[in-house]
């Protein structure tokens, strides 16, 4: 079993790598130096302790910005941060058909952890969805995907809100990193000693609930066709503060959660009749069924 899952385990790296290669090959550089556009790229395909130590050096230089457009769209990168990774077609490209292939009406993409904007942009761009939703909690990676949204022209078709989801409306611990942007999280007190402080920036930001926005906001559950959730641990307190609409989400919406930290999200979801269709790793696709 451990050849076999070693084994599996290049085979991913592998097609990981060729997608990589793909994106170079096939990405513009709109505005920026190409040659910067080639170091960065050639960084993501480095293996991670490499990696992880290029961007610290990265992160010591002054900012540059590059736009880039390949066959997902198009995106600003910064040389200090991991966007570069974020923005590349073969980001997280196993999870990438569960978008494509959902085959409930493709109206409303709710991106919850939207990050710099990939999963909206490609669930737009690429998959048929009508409107996006998203929610980012980093005040800095929600400007970066603001801006990202305006590139493609998707301002008028995408809502987006600078807060975190969780189950209460309160005031909590957000811890900003800087050079990953997708690895900043809220921590709750009993979790900050397990936090590493290099590279963080500690902020005190608002989080509300889902039930409670979409109550405000108009939103109907029974258009949402995908949600996206990528919350770094939180991804539970998100679901408890969308009870409501969970139970009003339309048989054979999908919810694609990452679990983190062996939070009981399978039990809840299943407890929203959600039954899992699919994992790899941490990556979890469920599907909405009927009542039994």
């Amino acid at each position: 079993m451990k050849n076999l899952l070693g084994n599996t385990n290049r085979v991913g790296r592998m097609k990981s790598l060729k997608l990589a290669m793909h994106s170079l090959m096939s990405t513009n550089v709109l505005e920026g130096s190409f040659f910067l556009f080639a170091l960065l790229r050639g960084n993501t395909i480095l293996p991670k302790f490499i990696r992880k130590r290029t961007i610290e050096l990265l992160y010591m230089i002054k900012r540059k910005e590059l736009i880039i457009e390949n066959e997902i769209g198009k995106f600003l990168i910064y040389s200090d941060n991991d966007s570069i990774e974020k923005s590349s077609e073969s980001f997280e490209f196993e999870t990438q058909k569960w978008i494509t292939a959902t085959d409930n009406t493709k109206r409303l993409f709710v991106d919850i952890g939207t990050n710099i904007g990939f999963y909206t942009i490609y669930a737009l761009n690429r998959c048929g969805y009508a409107e996006g939703l998203c929610f980012e909690a980093n005040p800095s990676t929600y400007e970066l995907f603001q801006k990202n949204m305006m590139l493609n022209q998707l301002q008028q078709r995408v809502r987006g809100f600078n807060v975190g989801l969780s189950d209460r409306n309160e005031k909590i611990d957000f811890y900003q990193k800087l050079i990953h942007t997708g690895g900043s999280r809220f921590v709750e007190k009993d979790m900050r000693h397990k936090i590493k402080r290099r590279h963080y920036i500690l902020h005190k930001l608002e989080t509300r609930k889902f039930d409670d926005i979409a109550q405000e906001e108009d939103f109907d559950p029974q258009k949402i066709g995908y949600i996206k959730i990528d919350v770094e641990g939180f991804e539970l307190n998100v679901l408890k503060g969308m009870r409501e609409t969970l139970d009003l989400l339309q048989e054979g919406t999908r919810i694609f959660v990452e679990i983190n930290h062996n939070n009981p999200v399978e039990e809840y979801l299943q407890r929203h009749r959600f039954k899992k269709l699919e994992q790899i790793g941490k990556n979890h696709l469920f599907i909405k069924v009927k009542n039994e």
